[in-house]
């Protein structure tokens, strides 16, 4: 299992459609998409197995009504360059690196098959 091989195709797959995305929280730089490592659920005896990402879009801070504005446009254009495999979202604060002010942000949930 090549978890880190994982990550890079769904950086690149976004990166692809215009959209910045890491998977290094040191990198975020908003509107960005950070890609933690996922879970793993495995099948077929270990042959293959099934990731879920808890992709982190986010912006920056530029009050509230225009943080929704945009999240909502990074959470669409992060779908569509997903082919609309997201599962659900949930509004979130992401942190970034210690010392860091919290950031508007959402949790996009991404599951795949990994052969």
């Amino acid at each position: 299992m090549n978890i880190a091989q994982a990550m890079a195709s769904v950086v690149t797959r976004l990166s692809h459609a215009g959209i910045r995305a890491t998977t290094d929280e040191r990198d975020v730089n908003p509107p960005c998409v950070f890609v933690p490592a996922p879970a793993v659920v495995f099948r077929f005896g270990g042959r293959c197995w099934d990731a879920t990402y808890a992709l982190v879009c986010v912006v920056p801070d530029a009050g509230r009504l225009a943080n929704l504005t945009a999240l909502g446009e990074l959470l669409d254009a992060t779908n569509r360059a997903l082919d609309g495999g997201c599962i659900d979202g949930a509004p979130v604060s992401f942190a970034g690196v210690e010392g860091s002010p919290p950031l508007p942000a959402y949790t996009l949930r991404l599951a795949e098959s990994i052969d």
